[in-house]
């Protein structure tokens, strides 16, 4: 591939993209298509997308073919003037899918506002409750300070006793830093850490009614499908 091979090798490329999980065998396709001439290739994902996304099903595999656009300019310039040339149902379909791919990767919000459909600034972040432990409100205010990340809520070996700590910390809106509550959860989600994840959903469904709708809804914000996963097992 030298990229001067034209549109039907990058319509070739989209369309032996099949598996919807990545594991890493589209490396060569992600090479081949970075090779085409910048502006020509942002006008030609632009159209790719909905045809692509709707074929893939997921979020994950389409944006890593996607994921360097915010950061190429002449790429972006011309992805964007075409995404505003498309027909009102397939770019609602665009703005939908970078929304979407904006949870993970903060870049595309700028795009997004390219578009004319900014994401909505986030909300100032709660102040910790006053009965919170001391030892909470301190860790707190370190995070908020950029001393510490969310994930130190688990401690130090992330025994199950931090529990009501992290799940606390899930409970309030934490404003710009709303991503960290998807890598505090993770060791909820991920792996052998799933061990802790029983008396996690125990405890979820001990909180009063509106903590618990907080928790989630702050969970969906940063990784909708950890709420998916958590709602359906607090319904059992």
């Amino acid at each position: 591939m030298r990229g001067t091979e034209g549109r039907a090798t990058f319509d070739a490329l989209i369309a032996s993209i099949r598996v919807r999980h990545d594991h890493g065998v589209y490396e060569g396709t992600y090479n081949a298509l970075w090779r085409f001439p910048a502006e020509a290739l942002g006008t030609w994902f632009a159209e790719a997308l909905p045809a692509f996304q709707a074929r893939m099903g997921r979020y994950d595999q389409v944006s890593r073919f996607y994921g360097a656009i915010p950061s190429r300019r002449r790429t972006r310039a011309s992805f964007v003037k075409r995404v505003l040339r498309l027909p009102p149902a397939k770019r609602k379909l665009v703005i939908a899918t970078l929304r979407a791919w904006s949870v993970e990767q903060p870049a595309w919000e700028g795009v997004l506002i390219d578009l004319g459909a900014p994401v909505a600034k986030p909300p100032a972040a709660d102040a910790a409750p006053p009965a919170w432990p001391k030892p909470w409100r301190t860790l707190l205010a370190q995070v908020r300070a950029g001393a510490k990340d969310m994930v130190a809520a688990w401690g130090g070996d992330g025994r199950p006793s931090a529990l009501p700590r992290v799940i606390a910390f899930m409970t309030i809106d934490h404003g710009p830093r709303w991503r960290e509550v998807d890598a505090l959860s993770n060791p909820l989600f991920a792996g052998f850490a799933m061990r802790h994840y029983p008396a996690f959903v125990a405890q979820v469904r001990a909180l009063p009614a509106d903590e618990r709708a907080r928790l989630l809804t702050n969970l969906g914000k940063a990784a909708p499908w950890k709420k998916k996963r958590l709602h359906a097992d607090l319904r059992r």
